[in-house]
């Protein structure tokens, strides 16, 4: 059984919101394994390459070079040759909620005592 999975940009530092492709390392067709350096990525911070997060064939690039591309958007779209594709989807499914899920503070609803009403001293 194959299932098509997107690499999506990931999160390169907290203040890092996009990034331009600069150049593939894979073409379509290739056979990638998890890990594998795909694609080289220029942020206004930093230079790096991304690994693919799984094992399978590059079926389509999403993104061109000098692409501006922002973190969580899909690159990428991997066939995969997998048994357990449920295992796998819930694997992308955190994958994809880690980039999302930023705390927001939560404001303190709590209303202060008044000890001289209550009659405490």
């Amino acid at each position: 059984m194959s299932n098509k999975i997107e690499i999506v940009l990931p999160r390169m530092g907290e203040s890092v919101d996009e990034a331009t492709i600069t150049g593939w390392l894979k073409n379509e067709g290739d056979r990638i394994n998890e890990d594998d350096l795909i694609v080289e990525i220029a942020t206004d911070k930093v230079d790096s390459e991304v690994p693919s997060e799984f094992s399978g064939i590059l079926i389509k690039k999403l993104c061109n070079v000098n692409d501006v591309v922002k973190v969580g958007d899909p690159i990428a779209i991997i066939e995969t040759d997998s048994i357990e594709p449920s295992i796998q989807m819930k694997e992308i499914q955190n994958k994809k909620e880690s980039l999302v899920n930023v705390e927001t503070p939560k404001k303190d609803d709590t209303n202060p005592v008044d000890f001289v009403k209550m009659g405490i001293k």
